[in-house]
């Protein structure tokens, strides 16, 4: 409550999303760069909202979930996966799609002492 809703943009080219004003458009912020360290991106695929804030976000073959300033709270590999692609929640699990494998992945999302990831 009270804060300034923002819109995360993937920019897969540039290992990283774009954070935008929903209010004016403006540019806020950029989140990630290229890397697999937590809060890294390896050619990010989408993105999607979760409880309180937090983004959920796509790579080759793992999830991030981070919160609206990048912090990494969460890393998933999912090794059985070649390319994750769409994703989208239904506030208690990600559902998250491999194009390749023909697959579709639903995870818990798990509960933290912050709320929920």
């Amino acid at each position: 409550g009270g804060g300034a809703e923002l819109l995360a943009v993937v920019d897969a080219h540039e290992h990283r999303m774009n954070v935008y004003s929903i209010e004016n458009g403006a540019f806020v912020r950029v989140l990630g760069g290229q890397g697999s360290d937590p809060g890294r991106f390896r050619c990010p695929f989408d993105v999607t909202s979760c409880a309180d804030g937090l983004l959920v976000v796509s790579e080759a073959t793992r999830l991030q979930v981070l919160s609206a300033d990048g912090t990494s709270h969460q890393v998933l590999e999912l090794p059985k996966a070649s390319n994750l692609a769409g994703l989208t929640t239904d506030g208690r699990r990600v559902f998250v799609c491999d194009h390749p494998n023909g697959s579709v992945f639903a995870l818990p999302i798990l509960e933290v002492e912050d709320g929920l990831v």
